[in-house]
């Protein structure tokens, strides 16, 4: 079923088209390859199954993980600013780090109330996506 949508980047307005797939063995080349009228097309999304995103996230537990909780870089980069230190108490969605990815900055918000036992990084570090930045008490 193919649904049109509006969408405005930086200002542009764009009409798109978008087409639900079940299964994306089953879309012939042709299709794939169809008529664009000037518009560029991506390959279609594939949906993550929930075992997948738990399994992934169990891979990511650790006993420091599960008893004071950590803060968890969300993307690799370049940390721009560290916003606290140990000892500071923060709440859930204060900033607490500014990094750069992919030459955007991005804001790295607190995901509870606690006081910060450990911060793990400092201005300049390179970091990955997956890094534990700050631990809490």
């Amino acid at each position: 079923m193919l649904k049109k949508y509006r969408v405005r980047v930086n200002g542009k307005e764009y009409l798109v088209e978008v087409e639900e797939i079940q299964n994306l063995q089953e879309v012939p080349a042709s299709e794939e390859q169809g008529s664009t009228s000037g518009v560029q097309r991506t390959a279609p999304v594939r949906k993550v199954s929930s075992e997948s995103i738990a399994e992934k996230t169990a891979q990511h537990k650790s006993p420091e993980h599960s008893t004071g909780g950590s803060l968890i870089s969300p993307m690799t980069g370049i940390i721009l600013d560290v916003l606290v230190s140990a000892g500071d108490y923060v709440n859930k969605g204060d900033k607490v780090i500014v990094m750069e990815a992919m030459k955007m900055e991005n804001s790295v918000l607190s995901d509870r109330d606690g006081v910060i036992k450990e911060v793990r990084v400092k201005k300049g570090d390179n970091i990955n996506a997956g890094d534990i930045m700050i631990v809490f008490e």
